[in-house]
């Protein structure tokens, strides 16, 4: 359990009540399974890409922009090479996304033109209004897979909240192999 410990520098930090090092043992003490455990779809999902976490930012939430962008090395790099032949990222596709209850989203996954922005867009501002998912606050984990029975690409996210109203610029990155 963490022992919650109060000075100005952390209140300033926003860190809500705790030290800066009791909130990257919250952040980093999580280790996300490779397959998601999403009810109702166990059994379903076949290829699937390493999990991506990430800290939600304000463009995340924000309900003019309505899109859930992705760290660009990780999709090229585990994302991508889950794509049929003839998935265009830059036009969009369609996939549906569940959350961690098994309720499916429909949303569009899809490459900017300019190539650095990956983005969840579409039904994205339903999922996290839904969830109330809030910047900085939530931590989401992201894996695109395929369904065995259909073979449709399809993300799950779940998310967890932390006691944290500021970005962290420290937050756990998954060990090169």
């Amino acid at each position: 359990m963490v022992k919650e410990t109060r000075t100005n520098a952390d209140i300033e930090e926003g860190l809500t009540g705790y030290s800066r090092e009791q909130i990257l043992v919250l952040v980093n003490i999580y280790k996300p399974p490779n397959i998601p455990a999403v009810p109702g779809l166990e059994g379903l999902i076949g290829r699937c890409s390493k999990p991506l976490e990430k800290q939600l930012t304000s463009t995340d939430v924000r309900k003019d922009q309505c899109r859930l962008s992705m760290d660009k090395d990780h999709v090229r790099k585990h994302l991508m090479p889950l794509l049929k032949e003839g998935e265009r990222t830059h036009e969009g596709i369609d996939v549906v996304t569940y959350d961690k209850y098994g309720k499916g989203f429909d949303m569009v996954f899809k490459v900017w033109p300019s190539g650095c922005v990956n983005v969840l867009i579409k039904g994205w501002k339903a999922f996290f209004q839904e969830h109330k998912l809030q910047e900085h606050r939530d931590f989401v984990t992201v894996w695109m897979f395929g369904r065995r029975d259909n073979d449709k690409l399809c993300f799950a996210i779940t998310w967890r909240t932390l006691p944290i109203n500021k970005p962290l610029d420290v937050v756990k990155k998954p060990k090169k192999k």
